[in-house]
């Protein structure tokens, strides 16, 4: 039985919606054929080994309240990788990794560079393809440096800040503002007006000091999974979201048990 160590959780914005996750990846996994070890990561950046009644109950993970719980850290020796505990220090061999800690420190490389380094087989991209999907700005670049359509942009920085009227004359009345590092639809909102883009281009720079500015397109939310390697990659079924708020928001996706539906 190969042992699947999952972590989750992390210090990005998308804390919870990454336990979330990890939840439903752990009700899917074949018991009969993995055994999962849980690893969360605080808000604050410890990383505990968890049981199974502490993980479902959770729905974030705080130092103050780990007391019970095992902190750990990974260990390379002699070419191999254990789970060490950091209370007595005994190790514990696994097979691979499985991380499900969304935004940053979790789908921009860095994680996935961490476990390079230690030789770890993981579940997911590698260091440069998550790291240039991460960033907006540059997965833009090379969408359009390949060929490929996609929205009109414009890259906006903290502290050279573009006006309404700069945008709107670029891109049309309506457009979104996106942090240009972050997910789960964190700091996205529509914009139709230079009122509505007063108030909400400070919440957009909460999250990363650039945001990607996009022309709003008229059209059918699509979802699309591909596993497998880059030569034997395999796409899924397609999905299409019928999206009940006026767009696919943190709030459709993760707070309104009706926001959408597949």
């Amino acid at each position: 039985m190969k042992k699947i160590m999952i972590v989750f959780g992390g210090r990005s914005s998308e804390h919870e919606v990454s336990l979330n996750s990890a939840k439903n990846i752990y009700k899917a996994l074949d018991k009969k054929k993995f055994l999962p070890l849980l690893v969360a990561v605080s808000k604050e950046g410890t990383w505990y080994q968890i049981e199974e009644k502490t993980f479902l109950s959770k729905a974030a993970v705080l130092d103050a309240e780990m007391n019970t719980e095992t902190p750990i850290s990974l260990v390379s020796f002699h070419g191999k990788t254990s789970i060490v505990n950091m209370k007595n220090f005994e190790k514990t061999a696994f097979d691979c990794i499985f991380p499900i800690i969304h935004g940053t420190n979790g789908e921009d490389g860095s994680l996935q560079g961490y476990f390079k380094i230690l030789n770890v087989p993981f579940v997911g991209c590698g260091v440069l393809s998550s790291a240039v999907c991460m960033d907006k700005e540059f997965m833009k670049t090379t969408m359009s440096d390949k060929g490929i359509p996609n929205s009109k942009y414009v890259v906006v920085h903290k502290e050279k800040p573009a006006t309404y009227e700069q945008l709107s004359s670029q891109l049309g009345a309506t457009f979104f503002i996106k942090p240009a590092n972050a997910g789960s639809s964190v700091g996205v909102h529509k914009i139709k007006t230079a009122d509505d883009y007063k108030k909400k281009i400070s919440d957009t720079f909460l999250y990363d000091h650039k945001f990607i500015a996009e022309e709003f397109i008229q059209g059918r939310e699509i979802e699309c999974s591909v596993m497998g390697l880059n030569h034997d990659a395999k796409a899924a079924t397609p999905g299409e979201l019928n999206v009940k708020h006026e767009f696919y928001s943190y709030e459709a996706k993760y707070l309104d048990e009706n926001g959408a539906e597949i």
